[in-house]
């Protein structure tokens, strides 16, 4: 899924680029279906949609706080 030579090192005109709450919301869909820790379903589905080129690599995600509060409703803690 990510190319480990690449990993970390980020364009610098996709430094300042965001995706948004929402936009990030809408374009994971039902990412909590499958099976697995919470944290892993997380994670394919963010990478699922970077491969498809809904999201951009190196774009910045929104914070913890506004993922937890407008929709993704996960903390740091889930582990299932």
């Amino acid at each position: 899924m990510t190319n480990r030579a690449t990993f970390g090192k980020v364009d610098s005109s996709a430094a300042a680029r965001r995706v948004g709450r929402d936009q990030l919301v809408r374009e994971l869909g039902p990412w909590a279906d499958g099976p697995g820790p919470v944290y892993r379903q997380l994670a394919r589905a963010i990478a699922a949609s970077i491969e498809r080129g809904a999201l951009a690599a190196g774009w910045r995600l929104p914070a913890e706080r506004a993922l937890a509060s407008g929709g993704l409703f996960v903390l740091r803690g889930a582990d299932g």
